[in-house]
């Protein structure tokens, strides 16, 4: 492999968490939580996470510390179910903005008991999915992993026909895999992939796993399979050019990264991919 594909490769990893997760940042605070953190294996692992939560307040700073507060007091004062949802809302991106989901996400946990939709119990199980991909702690993994599927769950069962639940629970399984069966994410995408044949949503995530595996011309047929549905994409654009790039094909290299850049409406995206357009072209 070039100089320039090291390159390359280099800025579209960091383009490609970008355009997936928005450039969200943690929070100086949160290696600290994860090296002070002193629990049971069993309080890591059950779904309980108030000890989490008590030693995730310990790191925060006295002004973060009285912006939960004065949110704690509404929540507690309100009597109304509309009135408590708008409450909890506020904590849980209050606890995002801190740059720790894994609590974020307890809250839209709450959120979702009292809403009773599909749609608040997918917001919590996606945001403990968020909390699993910055998880390092194995055991907090596996605890957070199971209050993401307990959401999903929820959500599938209110929308059963809404395939992107499905996705979902199915990729929780990849970020944070059971030890007695770890294909399961995949497993599970491969039999939606045939329950909703050329669903693009599906194929895109094969196609991303494809692409883990370095299974590249496997990713390029999903991924074109995804641009056949959809050839404004630009996620799917973005992917497939690095799946080219790493085959060696320049000319399609260029030809999605330009596709992207012409989709995309994310200008600090389209700044990154001009920069690796011009590396690529000079």
């Amino acid at each position: 492999m070039s100089k320039l594909q090291f390159a390359v490769i280099g800025g579209a990893v960091l383009l490609f968490l970008g355009l997936f997760f928005g450039g969200r940042t943690k929070s100086k605070g949160w290696g600290q939580i994860e090296k002070s953190r002193d629990l049971t294996a069993e309080s890591r692992t059950s779904g309980d996470i108030s000890k989490y939560i008590a030693d995730a307040r310990l790191q925060l700073s006295p002004e973060q510390s009285g912006e939960l507060g004065a949110l704690e007091a509404v929540a507690d004062s309100v009597t109304t179910d509309t009135a408590k949802i708008e409450a909890l809302k506020a904590i849980s991106g209050k606890w995002y903005a801190f740059g720790i989901p894994a609590v974020s996400g307890y809250y839209a946990e709450q959120i979702a008991a009292l809403q009773k939709t599909g749609e608040a119990w997918g917001i919590a199980g996606t945001t403990y999915t968020i909390a699993l991909q910055r998880l390092k702690n194995q055991e907090w993994k596996t605890g957070i992993r199971n209050k993401a599927i307990f959401a999903f769950d929820k959500a599938i069962e209110l929308e059963p026909d809404k395939v992107e639940h499905q996705i979902n629970k199915a990729l929780c399984y990849v970020e944070a895999p059971l030890q007695n069966n770890p294909m399961q994410g995949v497993l599970s995408l491969i039999e939606l992939d045939k329950k909703y044949p050329n669903n693009p949503k599906v194929l895109f995530n094969l196609g991303r796993l494809s692409m883990q595996t370095g299974q590249y011309d496997k990713a390029i047929e999903r991924l074109n399979a995804v641009l056949a549905i959809d050839n404004k994409d630009p996620d799917a654009h973005f992917l497939i050019a690095q799946a080219y790039l790493e085959t060696g094909n320049r000319e399609k290299t260029i030809e999605h990264f330009e596709a992207c850049l012409n989709n995309s409406k994310n200008e600090v995206v389209n700044t990154d991919i001009r920069k690796i357009l011009n590396s690529l072209k000079n």
